[in-house]
């Protein structure tokens, strides 16, 4: 599967998903199964998606930001 971490706000919310591999980043399925796999509700994903780069620390990978959310270090 992939290695991944959720954006959250402090409340819990998911506003996007960490990628180590950003290849992965365009894969639907991949996030559909990732938020569902957690009890996070896919509704997310239709406001749209926006990859962005890991410029936050050095551990690599892509955010996929779900609508006009900011990524970390951004």
């Amino acid at each position: 599967m992939a290695d991944y971490s959720f954006v959250k706000d402090d409340e819990g919310g998911v506003h996007g998903i960490w990628l180590r591999d950003p290849s992965q980043a365009n894969d639907q399925s991949l996030l559909l199964a990732l938020l569902t796999q957690h009890g996070h509700s896919p509704m997310c994903i239709a406001r749209g998606t926006r990859v962005v780069p890991n410029r936050y620390d050095n551990s690599g990978g892509c955010f996929v930001m779900f609508g006009s959310d900011r990524a970390p270090g951004e």
